[in-house]
């Protein structure tokens, strides 16, 4: 077989093996992984689907209790239908319940039932006289919130369900009526069957304990509500008494993996279909989330990546036979060239040279043969040559060595100088106060001076030669791997406020200034940092922040209890008030309101810089919460004539973030942005995502910040000159615990402004979402 052959059939006999092998390979991990993924989402989000549920009952449970708490209610309740009183009151219970009713969206009737059970009150005036003592609401709303299942309302045919909350008597605590809450089904129906982008037979629903849809089919719409029964694995799984139990006793955290809860399941549906599922229990109700998707469309993407492997498969082969025969005649023509050099020189032509300029080892083995014939008549003249050669160079030698002599002279003189500048240097530096620590790249102590045994409590004799390490805390170990990182990139670090141990284990705060050692020729070969201690300094910043919290906890109460007495007065619950007392009023309210912000913001601020707040990240719609914060700002937006422009990209995932802080900063960047804009500016709002982060970004046409002051504008109750003249009220907190919550979340956010044109700011969080953080206090 020739050379060419052989290298064809070893090229493609290699490449064949190792393509199945890394093919195969990667088609079943892959494939795998795509399962695992998909059966993770699937759980997740069903789970997250079901804790949105659980707390929109709880709210409204909740609310519920808070309207049945009113003092209006009471009073018509005590007051005797004979009374000259009880009409005025029925007139304001019905007032009360028709702006209950407009505020809340979900409810979609409101009244109230006296002790017999006869509606006395109701947003629908044909209702008030009806009897409802035998509906189950009025029976099991006596004693705590009942919550009546998904039903066909009598009058409208509408499917409804209704929640009924005991009103009792301030004074005996007996029940003397019942306040019902009824709202249509169709407003909860977007909570249950909103898509989770797991393929277009991906459906959500409920069925109540006996099995019945509560909520429409995707395949067969709303006829199935209370008509249809699922009888089905995943349903009866549902309803199991262990996974009750354990719902009931700890909730969802854990379900997944106890040995009585199967997260996912595969079997048919009640369409007789293979499906792939997973459900959660809803205590409140007894109710069951039922959500699956086809198994068929999860799995086609295994075949599609099947197909894309042999595609590959094919046009590589192709690629692979023309690139053999190309490389095997490149490689046997030089050889089949040197093969006739040779062939002439057998024949005794030794003149002959095969002349190859190929710099492999054919072109070598060809050059060879070249030297070969001519190396017996050129031997001696090449030996002439180069002992005439090795003499000069003899002679070139000598001069060049005493030349270096004088050199060598002229260097020691030199080092000699180094040295004694140097020992000056060191005795400085070792006699200083200040702890000056030296250290190579791997973290040992090269040198340490009086001023660091003084504040460590370490001689240099204990600690040279070992990791820097013995100074950090636990909790900051790879502190010195994070600031070698960028001192070895050539960054700046600057100052940085750190812990660091003691000999006797006690810790001290300290200001750390660190800079890099370079060697003769400027290569970075260690660190250098000088230290103080800071410590008096930050028990001086913990009091007063501890002050600021306990001062501000103090002021709260009396602030709250001003608030809910002045909405009392405003609403008429003692009496009705003249204009002028409405007005002061108005103005008491607004000024109490304006100092709860101020108290809840130096609340803020001390939890952030005590570092007792907590993060509780959990995925949440991010754009869903742009817009409740765009909502709330719309009366202000409008009222100033502003232009909004949203652009908020599409599908963009669910990301893990704290609510309440996003809030918080989404709060006041848009109000910010509100509030020092003129009238007719213009307002953006864009979310966006790439490879690495969300980006949230807030733009408006407004005041600017002075470019002289923009390196302050995070500083804590800062305000620049230019806004102060135009918006008198303001902290100068929200900026600063924006920047606490971004940084302590493991985002980043910057600004870009121009004065009277405008600013941009820019707030980045990573694909992870926000960093977990244990702590006591939430903030609000």
């Amino acid at each position: 077989m020739k050379i060419r052959d052989r290298i064809n059939l070893n090229f493609l006999v290699v490449f064949l093996i190792i393509f199945l092998i890394i093919g195969v390979s990667v088609y079943i991990y892959s494939s795998q992984l795509i399962k695992e993924q998909i059966y993770s989402y699937l759980y997740s989000s069903a789970k997250a689907r079901a804790e949105n549920i659980r707390t929109f009952l709880q709210d409204q449970t909740a609310m519920a209790k808070i309207m049945a708490a009113s003092t209006v209610y009471r009073d018509l309740l005590k007051e005797p239908a004979t009374s000259d009183q009880y009409a005025l009151l029925r007139e304001r219970v019905e007032k009360r319940l028709q702006r209950t009713l407009g505020a809340e969206k979900n409810l979609s009737k409101l009244f109230i039932l006296d002790q017999k059970g006869k509606i006395i009150a109701s947003t629908d005036l044909a209702e008030e006289g009806k009897d409802k003592s035998t509906d189950p609401y009025f029976l099991e709303g006596q004693e705590n919130v009942y919550i009546k299942d998904i039903h066909f309302s009598e009058g409208t045919n509408k499917a409804v369900f209704v929640i009924a909350a005991p009103i009792k008597d301030d004074v005996s605590g007996e029940t003397i009526g019942i306040s019902v809450a009824r709202y249509d089904a169709d407003k909860f129906y977007s909570i249950v069957g909103g898509e989770n982008g797991l393929g277009e037979s991906e459906e959500n629903f409920l069925i109540n304990r006996d099995k019945y849809f509560l909520t429409p089919s995707r395949f067969l719409g709303e006829s199935v509500i209370l008509t249809k029964k699922v009888e089905t694995k995943n349903a009866a799984e549902c309803f199991d008494e262990n996974e009750i139990n354990q719902v009931k006793k700890s909730g969802y955290p854990g379900l997944k993996n106890h040995p009585d809860h199967s997260p996912f399941v595969e079997a048919k549906d009640y369409r007789n279909i293979d499906i792939i599922g997973t459900h959660f229990y809803i205590p409140e109700t007894n109710w069951c989330l039922i959500t699956k998707v086809d198994a068929s469309e999860i799995f086609t993407i295994n075949n599609k990546i099947l197909s894309v492997f042999v595609i590959i498969f094919v046009i590589s082969i192709i690629i692979l036979i023309l690139a053999s025969h190309y490389v095997a005649r490149r490689i046997t023509k030089p050889l089949n060239k040197l093969q006739a050099g040779i062939k002439n020189i057998e024949n005794g032509n030794l003149g002959y040279k095969v002349a190859m300029s190929s710099s492999d080892e054919i072109g070598d083995l060809s050059r060879a043969f070249d030297k070969m014939n001519f190396a017996v008549q050129e031997s001696r003249r090449e030996i002439e040559i180069k002992v005439q050669n090795q003499t000069q160079e003899i002679s070139k030698k000598q001069k060049d060595l005493e030349n270096q002599q004088k050199a060598v002279l002229n260097i020691l003189e030199d080092v000699e100088e180094e040295k004694i500048n140097a020992s000056k240097l060191a005795v400085i530096v070792r006699d200083a106060d200040e702890p000056i620590i030296g250290k190579d790249l791997n973290g040992i102590i090269t040198s340490w001076n009086l001023g660091a045994q003084k504040l460590y409590g370490y001689t240099s004799q204990e600690v040279i030669g070992k990791s820097i390490k013995i100074i950090l805390p636990p909790d900051r170990q790879n502190e010195f791997n994070n600031i070698l990182k960028k001192i070895v990139k050539g960054e700046n670090v600057g100052h940085l406020q750190t812990t660091r141990l003691k000999k006797d284990g006690s810790s001290v705060d300290v200001s750390v200034s660190i800079s890099p050692i370079t060697d003769a020729s400027g290569k970075i070969i260690g660190a250098s940092s000088i230290a103080l201690d800071i410590t008096k300094e930050k028990e001086i910043d913990k009091v007063k922040t501890e002050f600021v919290s306990l001062a501000s906890h103090q002021l709260r109460t009396p602030l709250s209890a001003i608030n809910w007495y002045t909405e009392m007065l405003l609403a008429g619950d003692a009496g009705k008030l003249l204009p002028e007392q409405k007005q002061y009023l108005d103005q008491v309210y607004a000024s109490n309101k304006r100092m709860v912000d101020l108290v809840n913001a130096l609340l803020n601020v001390s939890r952030l810089e005590l570092g007792t707040f907590m993060i509780e990240p959990e995925l949440a719609d991010v754009t869903e919460l742009a817009d409740s914060i765009i909502k709330e700002l719309i009366p202000s937006i409008e009222q100033k004539k502003l232009k909004l422009v949203k652009d908020f990209a599409k599908g963009l995932p669910k990301l893990s973030v704290d609510k309440k802080l996003l809030t918080i900063v989404f709060q006041n960047l848009l109000s910010n942005a509100v509030k020092y804009t003129p009238e007719k500016g213009q307002l953006g709002f864009v979310i966006s995502k790439d490879k690495n982060n969300f980006t949230f970004k807030v733009a408006d046409t407004g005041y600017g910040i002075p470019k002289a002051q923009q390196d302050k504008i995070f500083t804590k109750l800062f305000r620049a000159d230019n806004v102060r003249e135009k918006e008198t009220e303001g902290t100068g907190l929200g900026l600063y615990i924006v920047k606490m919550i971004i940084d302590h979340s493991g985002g980043k956010i910057w600004f870009e402004s121009q004065e009277g044109k405008g600013t941009t700011f820019y707030v980045t969080l990573p694909l992870s979402g926000m960093q977990k953080k244990e702590g006591t206090k939430s903030l609000g």
